[in-house]
């Protein structure tokens, strides 16, 4: 959600910049190089769990100097520039929440404890279905499923940015402005 909403803040600034057609070439340059390092620097590190925030995303800290600038010239323009602004900080609160998830994780004794509650509900499951070994079959081959699929998918959102289920930048790559 984060990356998607980020990405989505990112298009509206390059589309209400049309309204200020001298500056919008530099801004979809900027833009665009922040899209580049995303991509190139962050992901990976954000894949590594050690993104952090104390670094500021430059170019879109530029796209935000740029549009405070802009000269208004009609009502319109002014009502861009609030839209434009508002963008922006999505886009910025969006980073931050999507580099705080990156460093996200499962506390080992709160799943060991869930793999354990999943272990005591097969057992009390087989114990009660005991006298009909078909039906205990039945309900514990449907049960263990339903608890490999869900410790499946708890782990793999303990990491949303590494491993096979990883989140990549390609909403990212999609709102990328094109040269």
């Amino acid at each position: 959600g984060a990356v998607s909403e980020e990405a989505s803040a990112m298009r509206d600034v390059d589309l209400l910049m049309a309204a200020f057609p001298d500056q919008h070439p530099a801004v979809r340059q900027l833009l665009r190089d922040q899209v580049d390092e995303y991509v190139d620097a962050e992901w990976p590190v954000m894949a590594e769990g050690q993104a952090t925030l104390t670094v500021a995303p430059a170019r879109l800290v530029q796209v935000q100097a740029v549009v405070l600038g802009l000269p208004i010239q009609s009502e319109g323009q002014r009502v861009a520039q609030d839209r434009l602004v508002t963008s922006i900080d999505r886009a910025l609160e969006s980073r931050r929440t999507r580099l705080a998830l990156s460093s996200s994780a499962i506390d080992p004794f709160r799943l060991t404890a869930l793999f354990l509650v999943a272990l005591t509900t097969l057992a009390a499951t087989g114990c009660v279905h005991a006298d009909r070994l078909r039906r205990a079959a039945v309900a514990l081959a449907l049960l263990a499923t339903a608890m490999a699929l869900a410790l499946t998918l708890l782990c793999a959102q303990a990491a949303p940015f590494a491993g096979y289920f990883a989140i990549g930048p390609d909403l990212l790559l999609q709102v990328r402005p094109a040269p």
